[in-house]
């Protein structure tokens, strides 16, 4: 299959929703060839969703380890599959585990972390298909403090790592035996990050965790989805590169599906107050309705423009990279500054408002001297 062909068949087989016609259209596809189970297992694993794919497709009665004869079963096509949701099943316990740790070490000296990101997910079990290749906690005004902690409990510097210069978070550490590595905060993001969510709006919104014996923080729904879309969209450069995390969309689509009315308008009304973080949220949405299909409901819609977005990063994959480094900022400007968004922020009903808008959402994409 071609690079496009299994991103859409990968899609398939996670869709958030799927009729009747269309789910025994996806099981005679998955049949139809000796080789898909191999493709899918490895596209998976690359984008960190080995877990999600085998739950979806057990979910749905998809794998044929669960309908070939008993004799047939250590050899179904499926079974890598299914090892490798397994290893990470018990590698996300033992990250869980020394989270714990971790957290209960911090608070011995009066430290009470945000748990960000995917590792949110080691504490509250959802979702509990979640790869983490490392995880993440905010502690703003004591990060060197949690960083002298964790060396003092084992953990290290990677000798690559150690003149690393200052940035938003302290340099990585890892220690033996333990299947990833730990990152401390001390801001939001970087600064292209920061200037659409503010550390302090994520210190300001963070809810106390509940888990007794263990003091620290989570961000809430919306904020905690938000933040995964701007962490993988523009922390990691996607906007730049004119690509999206498939790994942080699906994630999206999970998150969304399941959000309620008010959630999905508390979604919407943050967004809006900045016309590129609003057009990114755009973009995601037409992605997730389009590849996991997931439904859009308001105050959500499929705009054109973010619709025409995906279909040219959907036909970028597999392709030749351009010669220009940064193909995806031309689309993220003109969406940033598309005056049905610049409308939509603060102060957007008066012409002064508007100019004023523009030229923030100019000033988001340019170079800063902070990290």
């Amino acid at each position: 299959m071609t690079q496009r062909e299994i991103t859409e068949l990968f899609g398939r087989c996670l869709a958030v929703r799927l009729d009747a016609a269309e789910l025994a259209d996806l099981r005679a596809r998955l049949l139809s060839s000796s080789t898909v189970w191999a493709e899918l297992t490895e596209f998976a694993s690359r984008e960190g969703l080995v877990q999600a794919l085998e739950q979806s497709l057990r979910g749905r009665g998809l794998l044929p380890s669960q309908f070939l004869p008993a004799a047939a079963r250590a050899g179904a096509p499926d079974r890598l599959l299914g090892a490798g949701a397994a290893a990470l099943a018990r590698r996300r316990d033992l990250l869980a585990r020394r989270l714990r740790e971790i957290i209960a070490r911090l608070n011995d000296v009066a430290i009470e972390p945000i748990v960000i990101k995917g590792a949110q997910s080691l504490l509250t079990g959802d979702p509990e298909w979640r790869y983490l290749r490392d995880f993440d906690l905010l502690v703003p005004d004591r990060a060197d403090e949690a960083q002298a902690q964790l060396l003092a409990m084992g953990f290290e510097v990677p000798a690559d790592e150690a003149k690393r210069a200052r940035r938003h978070h302290l340099p990585p550490l890892i220690q033996k035996g333990f299947p990833g590595f730990i990152e401390i905060h001390r801001r939001a993001g970087n600064q292209y990050v920061r200037s659409l969510l503010t550390t302090e709006e994520l210190v300001e919104a963070s809810v106390p965790g509940s888990e007794p014996g263990l003091r620290f923080r989570l961000l809430p729904g919306t904020l905690h989805v938000l933040y995964g879309l701007v962490h993988h969209h523009v922390g990691h450069a996607g906007d730049a590169r004119g690509n999206i995390s498939l790994k942080g969309l699906y994630e999206f689509a999970w998150d969304v599906s399941r959000m309620s009315p008010a959630e999905r308008m508390a979604l919407k009304t943050r967004a809006d107050r900045h016309p590129r973080l609003n057009a990114a949220l755009d973009l995601w949405v037409a992605a997730a309705a389009a590849l996991f299909r997931m439904p859009v409901e308001a105050p959500f819609e499929i705009r054109a423009d973010a619709a025409r977005k995906w279909e040219g990063t959907l036909a970028r994959i597999g392709g030749p990279r351009p010669w220009y480094k940064y193909p995806g900022y031309p689309d993220e400007i003109r969406m940033g500054l598309a005056a049905s968004r610049v409308r939509a922020a603060p102060f957007g009903d008066h012409l002064p408002g508007r100019l004023w808008t523009r030229a923030r959402v100019l000033r988001s994409f340019l170079p800063r001297f902070t990290k």
